[in-house]
């Protein structure tokens, strides 16, 4: 066998370097973008991002009808009112927050459960839990209280009047314009 001159030696050790530094920088822009677009930070509720935009896009595509055959509501979550509730000797609640931990879709579907049984809690839905353990709730009948301050007032009494609840305060989630009369 043919020993090459060391010029050469040095030369393909410098291009199997190269690659190797290539293939590293591909991987971690690969991990980057799965990190960025994929997966969605444990702090914030809801599917990936890229899962939210390709439910807009399906339910602009389809005329308006979401997946599950209802049509879309005319505000965004964003524009929704959300309480910061604090459930205490409510086991039912308490579960559902603890499953929404471990597995969010199967915390929301327990939460949505407990719901129906429960007249005042109806039109919320789970989307988060603090790290302290109280549930942010958004308030997802049709019409528009977010726009009004008396309407926060009354869903705040109501969901403080149910027995199991601490405490429910809308306003840390609820932009400031909703709270001028």
């Amino acid at each position: 066998m043919a020993r090459l001159p060391p010029r050469q030696n040095q030369t393909m050790l410098s291009a199997i370097m190269l690659h190797l530094g290539i293939l590293t920088m591909v991987s971690i822009l690969a991990a980057v973008f799965v990190l960025t677009l994929l997966v969605r930070p444990a702090d914030q509720a809801g599917g990936p991002p890229l899962q939210d935009l390709a439910k807009s896009v399906k339910a602009r595509l389809s005329g308006g009808v979401t997946s599950d055959g209802k049509k879309p509501s005319e505000r965004s979550e964003a524009d929704s009112p959300r309480f910061l509730v604090r459930f205490q000797n409510n086991p039912d609640a308490e579960k559902a927050l603890r499953e929404f931990r471990e597995n969010r879709g199967r915390g929301q579907a327990s939460f949505r459960n407990w719901a129906m049984e429960t007249e005042s809690f109806h039109s919320f839905e789970l989307v988060g839990v603090t790290p302290s353990g109280e549930a942010i709730l958004i308030y997802t009948a049709p019409m528009s209280v977010s726009d009004n301050a008396e309407a926060l007032r009354q869903l705040t009494r109501q969901l403080t009047e149910t027995s199991g609840v601490l405490y429910a305060d809308p306003y840390p989630f609820t932009r400031q314009s909703a709270l001028s009369p």
